[in-house]
């Protein structure tokens, strides 16, 4: 596989504390990727560094074969994408507007807003099926429908690799499958790199074509869902026992967890 990114012996933390350590890992081109892991194991620490929010202390992240530091502002997002936690739009902004914010990476003083931005909006809004509330304030609308605007929002940014911190999280059942069978159209209908943070285990079985498992700020394991949802490793990581089933639906594995 190509790797998107690539992080080589890096440390990442916040002022003296650090949360992972001589991390390296090869995140692929063109995959569904998830990474999961106990709380506080460094999950959103490494998005954050990926998205460039976290310098590393030390080590290197390639994107593309390029260091990720080296990118500039606007030239890396025009790349990556993020969408992150409890992500708040200003009181009674309109969703077409807060739509229309993933076009900045695109402009300038010289190029200002143009129709190839009218059609990255639309489009955007049309994938996350959205359209019908372009009118609306966000602040008005239902849990799923805030983070659907939202994903339209980075998808309008029109970048080749999209990062989703924990987009599930406070979103019932229902609208947590409508998110993910939205990223996986991204990414199997629009060739689009994916890579999100998500707490239910066999969600992440379901709909990852890559697993990255984390444990105390480590990769403990990764690979597609069958070679990483096994007995041995949630127990390692997890420190729960399980049996591994194979969902009725998708094929992919399931956990079912052992009572006490």
């Amino acid at each position: 596989m190509n790797a998107r990114f690539t992080l080589d012996n890096i440390t990442l933390g916040y002022d003296e504390s650090v949360i992972c350590q001589s991390l390296s890992l090869n995140i692929p081109a063109g995959e569904f990727s998830v990474i999961v892991g106990p709380n506080a194991c460094g999950k959103s620490t490494l998005l954050k560094a990926l998205a460039r929010i976290l310098k590393p202390m030390s080590g290197i992240i390639t994107l593309n074969g390029q260091a990720l530091e080296s990118y500039k502002a606007k030239e890396a997002a025009r790349t990556v994408g993020l969408l992150p936690q409890n992500a708040i739009a200003p009181e009674k902004m309109l969703v077409r507007d807060l739509v229309a914010k993933g076009r900045a990476p695109h402009q300038s003083l010289l190029k200002q807003w143009s129709l190839a931005d009218a059609q990255a909006v639309h489009r955007a809004m049309e994938l996350t099926n959205t359209l019908d509330l372009a009118d609306a304030a966000v602040d008005e609308l239902s849990g799923g429908q805030r983070q659907r605007v939202w994903i339209a929002m980075v998808l309008a940014q029109d970048t080749e690799t999209i990062l989703l911190d924990e987009p599930t999280t406070f979103l019932d059942l229902k609208h947590q499958i409508e998110v993910l069978e939205l990223c996986k159209k991204l990414h199997r209908d629009e060739g689009r790199t994916i890579v999100a943070v998500l707490h239910d285990l066999n969600q992440a079985a379901r709909y990852a074509t890559h697993l990255i498992a984390m444990k105390k700020g480590s990769v403990q394991a990764q690979g597609r869902p069958t070679e990483v949802v096994t007995q041995q490793n949630i127990e390692a990581i997890f420190d729960l026992q399980s049996e591994i089933i194979s969902d009725p639906i998708t094929n992919t594995p399931m956990v079912i967890p052992y009572g006490s």
